[in-house]
């Protein structure tokens, strides 16, 4: 395969950057690089790096080399760990780009290499890719479990207790005329039957898992003035929204990005629920927030208690499992209203 090289830490500006090199010729490169002796393997050495045409000093690095297959990618390896502003990247790539024998890296290419050298099977690397793509502690957890072998662990179980089964099964068929334990047969049915409630319920908790990666879904609806911009600004813990006594204020939706105990939240702000509106925009804006609350998996549906004398229908979006009513603006009344149920909130935002 080819030498490659890519940038391994993040873009912009940092104290240090990551600079990975794979291939079978990384090491005859890096000599190229410096002008000292090579670093023993996995130990981090401090190197100056040198452009290998112009002898020019290009940065003073921790350099460390992991041989074959002792690696992430299974091939031999060296990282460079260089100052991470832009100046000093730009002349270290400016030099391996000029060099015939490496070339950049292609998105995902180390983990495909580990993959292919044996060292990641496939949902190992998939794990490697949610927990770069993590955005909250959940995720991240789910993502390092699989990342270490949990998903493999399930699976080969499966592929155990089947292979058990179907061996019990064939011998029943191929030895019916001898003697064999009482109960093998249904034994091994019982223990394909149990398999397949337990595939059943990974596959339900994968949509579960979905949602840790994605993030719950979450829209605020309800009539104008109800507190719902209000509502998400709490939520968000600044301004999002624009919030103002005048109904109608919010025409279009708002998306906030939220965290709540480890969990990924998307909570959308939407046009107050108007039927009598005749103003287009206003319309509009309404007819997206109902197509948000049929998409969304929970709705928040906030009511201004202060102008309520009695409980409001269930909306046709309201779904019992999920769902919440919220009943805001109770400062402006003396007691709760009877007609507050103990599974809604009663608040003032």
């Amino acid at each position: 395969m080819d030498n490659i090289y890519a940038l391994a830490s993040g873009q912009g500006r940092a104290g240090v950057a990551v600079v990975r090199l794979s291939g079978d010729g990384v090491f005859t490169i890096l000599k190229r690089l410096i002008k000292t002796s090579m670093p023993a393997p996995r130990l981090a050495s401090l190197r100056s790096l040198y452009n290998p045409n112009t002898h020019d000093l290009l940065d003073k690095a921790l350099v460390i080399i992991f041989q074959a297959p002792h690696s992430y990618s299974g091939e031999n390896m060296v990282e460079l760990h260089v100052h991470g502003g832009r100046a000093v990247l730009n002349a270290l790539f400016s030099v391996l780009q000029k060099m015939p024998d490496i070339r950049l890296s292609e998105a995902g290419e180390f983990t495909r290499r580990a993959f292919l050298n044996n060292r990641l099977n496939l949902t190992e690397a998939e794990g490697v890719m949610d927990l770069i793509n993590a955005e909250s502690d959940a995720a991240r957890r789910l993502a390092l479990q699989q990342a270490n072998g949990g998903l493999t662990d399930i699976y080969q179980k499966w592929m155990q207790s089947l292979k058990e089964s179907a061996a019990f099964m064939e011998a029943c068929i191929d030895f019916s005329d001898e003697e064999l334990p009482e109960n093998t047969w249904k034994e091994a049915l019982i223990t394909v039957k149990k398999l397949q409630c337990d595939i059943q319920q990974h596959l339900t908790m994968g949509h579960q898992a979905e949602r840790v990666r994605s993030g719950v879904t979450a829209v605020i609806l309800g009539p104008p003035n109800a507190g719902k911009s209000s509502l998400l600004n709490w939520f968000a813990g600044r301004d999002v929204a624009i919030v103002s006594t005048i109904a109608g204020t919010t025409r279009d939706s708002i998306e906030v990005f939220l965290e709540i105990d480890g969990l990924p939240f998307v909570l959308i702000d939407t046009a107050g629920l108007n039927p009598d509106s005749v103003d287009e925009i206003e319309s509009i804006g309404i007819t997206r927030a109902y197509q948000h609350g049929k998409k969304a998996d929970m709705r928040l549906f906030l009511y201004d208690v202060a102008t309520l004398s009695d409980r409001p229908d269930r909306p046709d979006l309201f779904n019992a499992d999920t769902d919440i009513c919220i009943f805001n603006k109770g400062d402006k009344l003396h007691e709760r209203p009877a007609f507050i149920r103990d599974d809604d909130i009663y608040i003032s935002v």
